[in-house]
Formats: C-alpha cells, sequence, structure tokens
C-alpha cells in the first residue's frame, strides 16, 4: 500500500501552491521517488503542473490528461488546445527529445478515452497521453494556459 503526503501547501491573493508525493513506485525493481507540484497563478490565469521523478535507470513514463466529453481538441505546436463551449485553453507538454503525445477517443487498443457517469454505460471522451522515455531525475512541466 503506497504512503502519500502534502510537503507543501501555501496560498496568496496571487498564487496557490501544493507539492505532494507518494511512494507506490519505490516497489519497483528500479524504485522511482515522484513528487507533484501543482501552481495556480491566479492573474495569469495558468496552471503549472510539475512532476519530479527520481530515479536511477531508465523508465518509461506516461502522462494522461482526461477531457470532458464534450472538448474538442486540436494538436498545436507543444501541445494542444482544448474547447468546450465559449471556453479554451492550451495544454503545453514538457518537452523531452522522445516524447510522444496522442489523442485518443473511445479507444479499445489502448484502452483509453472514455468517461463513466452511471454504472453500465460509458461515453468517448478525449484523452491526451504523452510518453517518453526518461533516465536519471527527470523534471516535467506542463502548463495549462486558459485563454481570455
Amino acid at each position: 500500500k503506497a504512503r502519500a503526503g502534502c510537503s507543501l501547501w501555501l496560498s496568496s491573493p496571487e498564487k496557490d501552491s501544493f507539492e505532494g508525493w507518494h511512494d507506490g513506485y519505490m516497489r519497483l525493481d528500479v524504485p522511482v521517488k515522484h513528487r507533484r507540484l501543482i501552481e495556480l497563478d491566479k492573474r495569469a490565469r495558468r496552471v503549472l503542473v510539475e512532476d519530479t521523478l527520481e530515479m536511477g535507470e531508465e523508465h518509461d513514463v506516461e502522462l494522461f490528461f482526461h477531457c470532458h466529453e464534450d472538448c474538442a481538441v486540436d494538436a498545436i505546436p507543444g501541445g494542444y488546445l482544448i474547447v468546450r463551449g465559449g471556453t479554451s485553453l492550451r495544454l503545453l507538454l514538457p518537452p523531452a527529445e522522445n516524447a510522444v503525445s496522442g489523442v485518443h477517443r473511445g479507444s479499445m487498443t489502448p484502452l483509453l478515452g472514455w468517461v463513466s457517469r452511471a454504472f453500465d454505460s460509458r461515453r468517448a471522451a478525449p484523452t491526451i497521453a504523452w510518453r517518453a522515455r526518461l533516465a536519471s531525475r527527470a523534471v516535467l512541466r506542463t502548463e495549462i494556459v486558459i485563454s481570455p
């Protein structure tokens, strides 16, 4: 059973910051320490998600971003534009030498891009998947910027 904790919580009129950690990947043959920092810059209307991975050898790393089923998702340089109704945001993914990303909607292979709002019911919904093979210490910075 993994342990988890909060190592930082700060709130001000300009910014909120939270950092959490878990030890769920320490059980692997080559253990990984994982920390996640989430910062909300209220004036810039921007969320920063920073994942720090400490590992001794290479690992395949995946990040998933699950969207509402009514969202339109389009590729843009460095990430994706996500639009629902009159709201849009830019999801800027971490740069990594061998990173690949894609959008899955109602996919069975891999099993991605679904939402279930009731028992025995599912609807296709976009899921953005980011993958890379990383070694040693990695800091992955994802930005979510809400358009005015």
